[in-house]
């Protein structure tokens, strides 16, 4: 068992930052909200971060981020929805942990982002969301898990993915059994 990181990907709105905590605690393992770290390091909300200092400082520190989480084990990991566009990050990502990809029919993805209310720093209108998430799309392709999240709850999707993930012998099966 060297890989002891799982790393949730996937578009704004897929639910990582959702579902990391319970599948976290199924599992007692630590969450990592990412975007969240990088927040409380800079002191500055992502959409301020953005507009302020401007992507290139941004991915620099989400790089910076990754780097030592990358060093942690036993823990569930939300990335920012443009992590997995950069070969460095896949790579780390990689070594260091498994990638699952939650998976949502754009659409969905979408009304999830508008429902969250939250700012968003690269969601302008409707078209330029979905041409950033197929621009993303093959990035999120390359996860070591494909979880196709659309009509499941978030128990389901925990459940799915701990049933995925007994192959990685990342997590101890008979852990895993009791849970699901």
């Amino acid at each position: 068992m060297e890989k002891k990181l799982i790393f949730l990907i996937g578009f704004m709105g897929s639910g990582k930052s959702t579902i990391g905590p319970v599948l976290a605690n199924a599992i007692g393992w630590h969450f990592i909200d990412l975007d969240l770290t990088i927040e409380q390091h800079v002191q500055l909300p992502i959409h301020e971060i953005f507009a302020l200092k401007g992507e290139s400082f941004f991915r620099a520190i989400e790089k910076e981020m990754l780097s030592h989480v990358s060093t942690m084990d036993n823990a569930v990991v939300a990335t920012g929805g443009g992590m997995s566009c950069d070969q460095e990050n896949r790579n780390l990502m990689h070594a260091s942990g498994i990638q699952i990809w939650l998976q949502w029919h754009p659409d969905n993805l979408l009304k999830n982002a508008k429902n969250a209310g939250h700012l968003r720093p690269l969601l302008k209108d409707d078209d330029s969301f979905l041409e950033l998430y197929y621009s993303r799309k093959q990035y999120y392709e390359t996860a070591d898990i494909i979880i196709s999240c659309d009509n499941l709850t978030i128990q389901d999707i925990v459940n799915t993915i701990l049933q995925s993930v007994t192959k990685y012998n990342i997590i101890d099966n008979d852990e895993v059994l009791d849970i699901v």
